[in-house]
């Protein structure tokens, strides 16, 4: 058979095809059509309705923000010297008051030493002073009574008691040298106690993780240099920034949802802590903290949020949908569905709380079914018919 045969006998097989196929749909298509024509000439609108319910509203909104540690401490040794060792790396867990850090102590160790050699030198002048003094006490009292009696010249007895001076001023003076070297024996003690850096912070967290370390082993340290931060991360910050507009409606203790995509199921309860007194000048908007409940470790410092509040939120009240709000001639209200004769009337409503799903109805109470598609087509008293897609649905609900 040749190709041009072929090809007629391919175009004979579509053009039956897509008549067998004109054919089944035909009937469909003029019982459409016929129902078109009878809702036309009946004065009924095809739209789409829904019932006003009874239920819970929230006005939310979402937010990007970023997540910081709750506490952040940075440490750093209080002398200087040679790090020995570092005890702990980055994710560890600290307790308070460990040990994370060690500097070489040999320095420290002989200066603490020297104080205490000092201090021995210092109580043993003393305690020559003391007894001198004491010697020197009762001989001027000798010396007094003498020179009261005649035996004594005025000069003489000044001799002696320039001597008793003499004797209470290094008494005084031995004194002050032990104060010295007691002074200069827990200074060194201090520094010595020091090269061993401890874990230490004024809140009550009973342990903290290491973030980040800035050092490594061997190196010389000064006094202030940091070598890691610890983070207080079973509560974390999170941070938003809130146009003038919601501003006003932001108070310390409203609740909040956080969500993370890293874990896309789980919800995180935060709370506002902290709202900032002043709008930044470039983008008008106010910096916002919230406290994060983080006790399963889940969520860490540096991730990206999405932090839902909660403005307003009403229980077991009136909702519509949101696209039954409509605007007819100049007034907002929705288009009510009478269900005995299936006629509409535009009824002017009060709402409340408005979200992109649903709006509250304050007043008056209405019932019943209102229209969600098609209030452009609609005037008061027009007929709409009803969506086969719920006539099949009531059908099989009688059906049951």
């Amino acid at each position: 058979m040749s190709k041009k045969k072929v090809l007629i006998v391919i175009i004979i097989i579509f053009i039956s095809l897509l008549g067998i196929r004109l054919f089944q749909t035909l009937p469909e298509k003029l019982n459409a059509n016929s129902n078109n024509m009878r809702r036309m000439m009946q004065g009924e609108i095809s739209v789409k309705t829904e019932k006003v319910q009874i239920g819970d509203i929230a006005e939310k909104e979402e937010f990007s923000g970023t997540l910081y540690a709750k506490g952040k401490m940075l440490v750093s040794p209080k002398v200087n010297g040679q790090l020995l060792k570092m005890h702990v790396n980055i994710g560890d867990k600290v307790e308070k008051g460990s040990v994370i850090a060690s500097i070489d102590p040999y320095n420290y160790q002989q200066v603490l030493e020297k104080a205490q050699a000092s201090l021995a030198i210092a109580n043993a002048n003393f305690n020559q002073a003391s007894d001198e003094w004491t010697v020197a006490e009762r001989e001027i009292e000798n010396y007094r009574e003498l020179r009261e009696q005649g035996y004594l010249s005025q000069s003489e007895y000044d001799q002696y008691y320039s001597r008793y001076i003499a004797s209470k001023s290094k008494y005084d003076i031995s004194e002050a040298n032990i104060e010295s070297a007691n002074a200069e024996l827990k200074n060194a003690q201090s520094n010595l106690n020091a090269c061993e850096i401890k874990a230490n912070w004024d809140s009550s967290e009973p342990y903290r993780y290491v973030g980040e370390r800035f050092v490594e082993e061997g190196v010389w340290l000064n006094t202030g240099q940091n070598i890691m931060s610890l983070l207080h991360i079973d509560k974390l910050t999170g941070v938003i920034f809130i146009n003038e507009e919601r501003y006003p409606q932001l108070k310390r203790g409203m609740t909040a949802e956080v969500k993370a995509d890293t874990w896309a199921d789980k919800v995180f309860a935060g709370t506002i802590t902290q709202i900032s007194a002043m709008l930044q000048e470039d983008s008008r908007q106010a910096r916002i903290e919230l406290e994060i409940d983080n006790k399963e470790g889940l969520l860490k410092p540096g991730m990206f949020a999405r932090i839902n509040l909660t403005y307003r939120e009403n229980k077991n009240t009136r909702i519509i949908p949101a696209n039954a709000y409509y605007t007819y001639e100049g007034v907002k209200g929705v288009f009510l569905v009478n269900p005995e004769d299936r006629k509409v009337q535009f009824t002017k409503i009060n709402i409340g709380i408005q979200n992109k799903d649903f709006i509250e109805v304050l007043e008056p109470e209405i019932e019943g079914e209102v229209v969600t598609v098609g209030q452009n087509l609609l005037s008061n008293g027009r007929i709409i018919a009803r969506d086969e897609a719920e006539t099949k649905n009531n059908g099989k609900r009688d059906r049951k």
